[in-house]
């Protein structure tokens, strides 16, 4: 192997047994092509992923990244000087998909390293020379990260909802107890009889009641 090459990879890349992790999914790989580009795409499909979408331009790689939302995103920022540092930034900041940085450029180590603190809970970085055990760990390690926390923030987002959705039921109950004289469980029970009746949510109904008695 030249040095060139032994620049990008270790001579034991490839891996002879079974890891397919990844069945069915899609990833994207942003970086010259290159010795290390093509080991990555066959690594990647050792693992199992299927679809993989091959660009060197920064603007298609933001591009695919909110088509392909979820997908891992392989990006090596190495040879696009300063625009290479602006896209790391707005990846690791948007959270479409888990990220891994491969990082040809030691001086690239630190930057990366900041911009991973800040935004970037689903990114992770690699430096090269690159083992396939190494690249199969980290996009193992990251992939379930994200996932892991999209799930929870998904979680959240349904609590805040349910959360806002009393809020205002409670808010209507009030107005109707104020200002139609009824109970607390009166107020409720007509809520649900108008939701009923019209087909309408109870978070639905509530928010016009809210509308037609706030004066």
């Amino acid at each position: 192997m030249g040095s060139l090459e032994q620049q990008y990879c270790s001579e034991d890349f490839f891996y002879s047994g079974s890891v397919v992790l990844f069945m069915g999914e899609s990833a994207i790989i942003c970086m010259k092509k290159n010795l290390l580009f093509q080991n990555i795409k066959a690594g990647l499909k050792q693992m199992g992923f299927n679809q993989i979408i091959e660009t060197d331009d920064l603007e298609n790689l933001l591009r695919q990244t909110h088509s392909l939302k979820n997908s891992l995103v392989v990006f090596d920022p190495s040879e696009y000087g300063t625009n290479g540092i602006r896209v790391s930034k707005v990846l690791a900041r948007e959270r479409m998909g888990p990220l891994v940085f491969i990082i040809s450029n030691k001086r690239l180590v630190k930057p990366i390293e900041e911009i991973i603190e800040k935004d970037g809970w689903g990114a992770s970085y690699l430096t090269t020379p690159l083992s396939f055990e190494v690249l199969r760990v980290a996009v193992k390690l990251i992939t379930q990260s994200y996932k892991k926390i999209v799930e929870l923030e998904n979680k959240l987002l349904e609590v805040n909802e349910v959360l806002a959705e009393k809020k205002k039921i409670n808010i209507a109950k009030e107005l109707l107890i104020k200002n139609r004289q009824l109970s607390e469980p009166e107020a409720h029970k007509l809520i649900q009889k108008i939701s009923m009746k019209t087909g309408k949510s109870v978070k639905v109904v509530s928010e016009k009641i809210i509308k037609e008695l706030s004066f």
